[in-house]
């Protein structure tokens, strides 16, 4: 009897039975964009922050809340040697209650609170003079919607996924946020599209985009301690083919792979992101992926059913060396940005197949 060793179970974007997967919003962009300035009056990019887990904070000094600042400070010093950042920016939008100039928030937050977390110039949260960030964050978060007051707080994964939003009463001691911030991650996967056609539409990002994210994120990685480093893997979407683009060469994927493992991943992946493979080419690709980045630098393989061969395409990956292998409960799934395609390999229906193999 063969032994799968991880089967990651998709339900929506969460992957979870063993470890924990972590991905890019399918269908929103990454709020980590553009320059922003800081309460110091210098330039700060916020793709520097790529990789890290960040808390979002609009901050206020004569706010019933204010006294939060003492637990973000508190956050910040517990979590900050594992890779999280606080993000604090000031606004004036509910009941004047921010008044003052950078000047004075900043000597404010060091005199009574020691804040050493990163701190930004005022800015507007709401309304029409929203700040980009805000309007990418409150698009993006589940429940959408504008700010309601003070001291909300959105939470961004390392892959740039807005993955929690927490309201102006959730304290920073409040075990919901903490355990949402210590929900480590013993695997991250970050799909690059190698049609990209698709990674456009996908991501909003071109094919260099995503790489460079693959290298920040990489050296990040590599300075965590062992025991709180994850393995982070490359996943080569659409490389079977695409809805929006039509074929995708081989020799693309394969060029792909290798340089994401150039740039720090541990081990690529492969995706039928449309369900347009078959067994014959499942085997000729990986065989041709491992030549190029080794045998056990390819172990996993996301699959959809559009034309029936979902489960004869992962017998033929498990023949192939594969040991992970992507499938959701009753099949449901899909992606928004591969029109035609149908969710993923049914679950049931994988154990069924590989359980008496």
């Amino acid at each position: 009897m063969v032994s799968l060793y991880v089967m990651r179970l998709t339900v929506g974007a969460l992957l979870v039975i063993g470890m924990v997967a972590m991905s890019a919003s399918s269908n929103a962009a990454s709020p980590l964009v553009g320059s922003m300035k800081k309460i110091d009056g210098t330039d700060q990019n916020l793709s520097d922050y790529s990789g890290k887990v960040v808390l979002i904070v609009n901050v206020a000094s004569q706010c019933g809340y204010t006294r939060q600042y003492a637990g973000l400070q508190k956050l910040y010093d517990t979590f900050k040697d594992k890779g999280f950042v606080i993000l604090g920016f000031p606004a004036n939008d509910f009941g004047a209650q921010e008044p003052g100039s950078d000047s004075e928030i900043a000597s404010f937050c060091s005199k009574n609170y020691g804040v050493t977390f990163d701190m930004f110039s005022k800015i507007t949260v709401k309304g029409s003079g929203k700040a980009d960030l805000y309007k990418t964050l409150t698009e993006s978060a589940d429940p959408s919607g504008d700010v309601g007051w003070n001291f909300e707080k959105f939470l961004i994964d390392r892959n740039g996924a807005v993955v929690g939003r927490f309201k102006s009463g959730v304290a920073p001691e409040d075990p919901a946020l903490i355990q949402a911030i210590e929900a480590g991650a013993d695997k991250l996967c970050l799909p690059l599209s190698v049609s990209e056609t698709h990674s456009h539409a996908n991501l909003k990002k071109s094919h260099n985009e995503v790489l460079e994210e693959i290298r920040k994120i990489s050296e990040y990685i590599a300075e965590l301690d062992d025991p709180k480093r994850p393995e982070f893997e490359g996943n080569l979407s659409t490389a079977f083919g695409c809805t929006l683009e039509g074929s995708v060469s081989e020799d693309k994927v394969v060029k792909l792979g290798a340089q994401m493992m150039q740039l720090g991943c541990d081990e690529v992946g492969l995706s039928d992101t449309t369900g347009y493979a078959n067994p014959n080419q499942i085997k000729r690709l990986i065989r041709l992926l491992k030549k190029e980045v080794g045998e056990e630098n390819l172990t996993s393989m996301h699959l959809h059913n559009t034309r029936g061969l979902g489960l004869a395409n992962a017998l033929a990956s498990f023949e192939e060396g594969i040991t992970t292998l992507d499938s959701s409960l009753g099949g449901i799934g899909g992606c928004p940005f591969a029109p035609g395609a149908s969710g993923n390999i049914v679950t049931e229906d994988l154990v069924l197949s590989l359980i008496h193999i």
